[in-house]
């Protein structure tokens, strides 16, 4: 798995993602900001998310094309699916995240509103 390593990620977070269309189920991305990009695809210091997540192993992150290594400690973090557009614009999942534990039902789109 090491031999194809794509890239290095740092401050790295592992989405797992909810209410996700059926065949998505158990969805997961990592983001975080680009170390190193061996296809020369992301700057260093760029935002970054994959696209789905395969396998994780340690500090490998296997997605269907690409294999990650993650820099420091890898946070998990569980967010409905409505915060995939957000995630994508480069919001911190932790923030999402600190949103929804403080009432808010919907993340995404245009709106963030709790429901009121």
């Amino acid at each position: 798995m090491t031999n194809n390593l794509t890239g290095i990620i740092r401050e790295a977070t592992l989405v797992t993602l909810t209410d996700t269309p059926k065949e998505l189920e158990g969805c997961r991305i990592l983001c975080g900001t680009v170390s190193q990009d061996f296809q020369g695809r992301f700057k260093p210091g760029n935002w970054f998310y994959s696209s789905m997540v395969m396998t994780v192993e340690g500090d490998l992150v296997s997605t269907l094309n690409s294999v990650y290594r993650v820099e420091g400690d890898m946070e998990q973090v569980t967010l409905p699916w409505s915060a995939l557009p957000v995630l994508q614009q480069g919001a911190p999942p932790q923030a999402l995240k600190a949103l929804k534990e403080k009432g808010f039902r919907h993340v995404g789109g245009d709106e963030l509103y709790d429901g009121g």
